[in-house]
């Protein structure tokens, strides 16, 4: 009986349980060798003695104790094409050996074995397909994005870096019982989430992972522009006069730093009480005028931007305190109408510079790698060196049409950290999920937090 690894792979660690017996028959010889029949590692050789014997018959299924199993054998450090167990029978007077009567002669049994196959090269890619590799404007959501692959032992894994930090992988479903544990990957429909990315300019490279944990990487030959949030609240709102007895105001303001999408309109609404006018788009992406209330007291001034995808936040509005305050009229005057409201014209286009507070250190928080195999969900990453303490990682899913969500805490060691969820039995039917890892930041370093996704298939 032989067993041969896939041609290019070798058998580098062979773990195995067995009994070897020869009884009365001094020609036999039964043996377990590697790569020729020659090369023998394990016998038993009689010797004109009755019977010998090589390892034991107490081994048993699910057998995890190694120390004290005489039937156990573990070899290391191999170099090996094939594994070979069998009987010998050498040459005699009579050319023949016996086979026993109510008991065999010779015995070669090998109860369970575990080999370590080594594959030293990496998978063989196609060319990555979807808008997630081809998109030449500004992106939010997640992207479509594939990448066919292949290698000798099969594909466990595709997987998507953005900035060198891993932020989703398809996982395969492998069977290591076989020379090949995994096939090759037709699709590799993986996708590209940028929803936990910040906005602005990123890195992405898409990769295929061998059976052996190989990996081919390529970089997107150009960068990836994404934008999933609202731009900021304008900086610096302001009115030169925001008491007045004449019912006109006028306001200005700076635009806040943004690395998304340009913005292209700024919004605004005027509040007295409870009440607010409809929604209207400022002639100037800084400045508003020819305001006026619509009753007299006080009021505010709401105003927000709005970028090229069309993302706002008028919840986020800066707001500006207004007070009409008209002068109060002799017995004989006559009340002043308020004045009809004119077309807003736009201020001077330079606007007042407003100095940016100084920033802390990025923490530089990345996934490195996330894998699931069979219940359990391993993640591993690394931070700055001046980050401590711990990072907070929470696995959602959903199941039923359920939102389901894990949470753990990892410190943080050596500039990394890592944590594994093990999914309850309530989520086996789940085959994807998101990661997000958040670092609550300190005196000099910022808050940050990085997601990744992951699927699988059963």
């Amino acid at each position: 009986m032989a067993f041969e690894p896939l041609a290019g792979t070798t058998i580098t660690r062979l773990r195995y349980w067995r009994a070897i017996h020869i009884g009365a028959e001094d020609n036999y010889q039964p043996y377990i060798s590697l790569s020729t029949r020659s090369n023998i590692i394990d016998t038993c050789v009689i010797g004109g003695q009755s019977t010998c014997f090589a390892g034991g018959d107490d081994w048993f299924p699910n057998d995890d104790t190694t120390t004290n199993r005489s039937s156990y054998r573990d070899l290391p450090g191999l170099s090996a094409s094939s594994i070979i167990v069998g009987l010998y029978c050498g040459d005699s007077d009579v050319h023949t050996c016996g086979n026993g009567s109510t008991l065999t002669h010779v015995d070669a049994e090998i109860f369970s074995a575990f080999l370590t196959i080594s594959d030293p090269d990496p998978p063989m890619i196609g060319t990555p397909i979807g808008d997630g590799w081809t998109a030449d404007t500004w992106s939010q959501g997640t992207l479509p994005l594939a990448l066919a692959s292949s290698d000798i032992t099969g594909i466990s894994a595709t997987r998507v870096y953005a900035d060198g930090s891993l932020i989703a992988t398809l996982q395969r479903s492998c069977s290591y019982d076989r020379p090949r544990p995994c096939t090759d990957e037709s699709s590799g429909t993986v996708g590209l989430p940028t929803a936990g990315l910040a906005d602005g300019v990123h890195q992405i490279a898409v990769s295929a992972v061998d059976a052996a944990g190989n990996e081919t990487r390529i970089d997107r030959p150009s960068s990836l522009l994404t934008d999933n949030n609202a731009p900021a609240a304008p900086i610096g709102l302001v009115s030169p006069a925001p008491s007045s007895t004449a019912n006109r105001f006028e306001a200005h303001w700076s635009l806040p730093p943004d690395a998304g999408s340009p913005i292209v309109a700024a919004r605004y609404q005027l509040c007295q009480g409870a009440t607010c006018s409809a929604t209207q788009t400022a002639p100037s992406l800084t400045a508003v005028d020819g305001l006026v209330l619509p009753a007299e007291g006080d009021a505010s001034l709401r105003v927000w931007l709005v970028d090229a995808l069309g993302h706002e936040a008028p919840s986020a509005a800066a707001t500006l305190a207004l007070r009409y305050a008209p002068p109060a009229l002799g017995p004989d005057a006559t009340p002043t109408p308020d004045p009809t409201p004119t077309t807003p014209t736009p201020p001077p286009t330079t606007p007042n510079p407003t100095p940016r507070p100084t920033l802390k250190a990025s923490p530089k928080l990345k996934i490195r790698a996330l894998s699931h195999r069979g219940r359990q969900i391993t993640l591993r990453g690394t931070i700055s060196a001046r980050a401590s303490g711990r990072v907070t990682v929470r696995f959602r899913t959903r199941v039923a049409g359920r939102a389901r969500t894990l949470t753990r805490h990892s410190v943080i060691r050596a500039r990394a950290f890592h944590t594994t969820f093990t999914l309850p039995r309530s989520l086996a039917r789940a085959r994807a999920g998101t990661v997000a890892v958040s670092y609550a930041g300190d005196a000099d370093t910022s808050r940050a937090t990085r997601q990744a996704t992951i699927r699988w298939r059963i």
